[in-house]
Parts: structure tokens; sequence; C-alpha cells
């Protein structure tokens, strides 16, 4: 499934040759617009036609911008169970088989563990929930894809290819 969504054309794309076609616009054209794009938002430029001023109920994120991403934080959970944690929900019994991009989150999430690797989110949000149930406090993944997971749970459960 991996390599078939990977062979198909980009929404862009599929987009620009439509105008293409009807003559709306040239493929180079759609490329340009798109580097300009991205070069102003590469140099923090406004990209919206509109923008809207903070009212009573909007939320103000610039105490929490431009920090370390590796302050301090007072923990309560010790390194030794984070690390004995992360260690239980990466292991996979030989017997499974998984699909290739499966069985790559996994590794990476073992090397994760083993401290080879820096913990991406996916990664820290299972070891959050690994905390919680460790505790006795159960967790509850709800949705009608949570099993598969289409947020960083994913792969939770690991499905067998068929």
């Amino acid at each position: 499934m991996y390599q078939k969504i990977k062979k198909h054309p980009t929404p862009r794309k599929i987009y620009a040759d439509k105008l293409e076609q009807e003559k709306v616009a040239t493929l180079e054209d759609a490329t340009e617009m798109v580097n300009l794009y991205r070069d102003a938002l590469d140099a923090g430029d406004c990209v919206v036609a509109e923008w809207r001023p903070m009212n009573m109920h909007s939320f103000t994120w610039s105490p929490y911008l431009n920090h370390e991403w590796d302050e301090e934080y007072p923990n309560k959970v010790e390194m030794k169970r984070l690390q004995e944690l992360a260690k239980r929900i990466s292991t996979v019994p030989e017997a499974v088989e998984m699909q290739s991009r499966v069985a790559k989150i996994y590794g990476d999430r073992q090397a994760m563990a083993a401290g080879e690797k820096l913990f991406d989110w996916g990664g820290a949000e299972n070891l959050a929930y690994a905390t919680l149930v460790d505790e006795g406090i159960p967790v509850r993944l709800s949705g009608e894809d949570s099993g598969r997971g289409t947020f960083f749970h994913r792969h939770a459960v690991i499905p067998q290819p068929v």
C-alpha cells in the first residue's frame, strides 16, 4: 500500500496538470508559485490574504516559543522505569511478521529505547501511554481506526500481513 501511495501523484501535481490542461497556468507557473510561497514562508512573511488580530478567546503561544527543547522537566517517572517501559513496548516477538514500514518504525523505537536514537513524537507518545498503563490508569484509544492508528499511536497494534 505504501508503494502504491508513493507512486500516486500529489494533489498539487494533479491540480497543476488540471490547470495546464485547462490552459489556466503552465507547469512552470505552478512550480514558480510553489517556490514563491515557500520562499515567503522561509522569510517569515505573511502568506494569508487576511489576518485577524487576537480576540479574548485566542491564546498566545509566544511564551512557549523559541525555547531549547532539552530544558529540564520535573518528571515524576524515574529514568530507569522509562527505559524499561520503552524496551517493553518496542519489543516484538520473533514470530510476528511485520510489513516493512511497520518493521522500520519498531526498529527505530528499539533504537530509541536503547538510547541510540532520540525519541520522536510517536515514540514519546507511546511511552507516555505506557507510563499511564503501568500505573494502573486505563488508556482508551478511541475512534474508527484506533487499532491501526492514524496519529502517533500508529501501529500500537501490529496487523499481520496478508
